[in-house]
């Protein structure tokens, strides 16, 4: 049986969904170039995600299982951030959460991506932020889960839906729902390798 997903996540529990996406990045690419050193890494992430979460609570939707287990956060068509949401989100605490170093790093890598594939990414989307499992309970079907309600909406509005990745190993995951690669780059400081998936709604094909 499919794992139960909620909607409604309250604010007390932003930072909980922030350590369960913190736990299943701890291996991430990305991540390990943010934080490289692994004790760190463990330390700082959940503050690192707590912005993205919020940023889905106020202002797009965060899905999440039982107990918290798995996170999805995403954003809704024609959503881009506003400098005054991203201030409501935590952003800008983000240098003195995780320092400034790390957020030096994060930053410049999500400035190179978002400049480069946006001319291959259609006017209007659903955006996948972020979706992660605790690692003991991935591979029995808690992803698919989390992204299956907006997919549903997705193809009830007619919208593709996108999102970003720097993890090679994810690829079959998104093409067995029906993603595909729509663009591939290399951020020139990190040496990251990112792929960008977009999936047209149902009804289009």
């Amino acid at each position: 049986m499919e794992p139960a997903v909620e909607s409604g996540l309250t604010e007390t529990q932003i930072f909980e969904a922030a350590r369960t996406l913190a736990r299943a990045f701890q291996n991430d690419p990305f991540e390990k170039y943010v934080f490289p050193d692994d004790e760190e890494r463990s330390q700082r992430s959940p503050a690192h995600f707590s912005p993205f979460v919020r940023l889905g609570y106020l202002y797009g939707e965060v899905l999440t299982t039982v107990g918290l287990t798995g996170v999805s956060v995403w954003m809704p068509p024609g959503s881009e951030p506003t400098a005054d949401q991203t201030l409501q989100a935590g952003f800008r605490q983000l240098p003195g959460l995780i320092g400034d170093e790390a957020f030096t790093r994060f930053d410049s890598v999500l400035d190179y991506l978002s400049s480069a594939r946006d001319k291959c990414i259609p006017p209007l989307y659903w955006y996948l932020v972020l979706v992660g499992v605790c690692p003991e309970l991935q591979g029995r079907g808690y992803g698919h889960a989390l992204l299956r309600p907006i997919m549903a909406r997705a193809d009830a509005e007619g919208v593709p839906i996108c999102l970003d990745t720097a993890q090679p190993r994810v690829k079959p995951f998104y093409e067995r729902l029906g993603f595909r690669p729509v663009f591939e780059t290399v951020d020139p400081t990190s040496g990251l390798r990112f792929w960008t998936f977009q999936r047209d709604p149902a009804s289009l094909g």
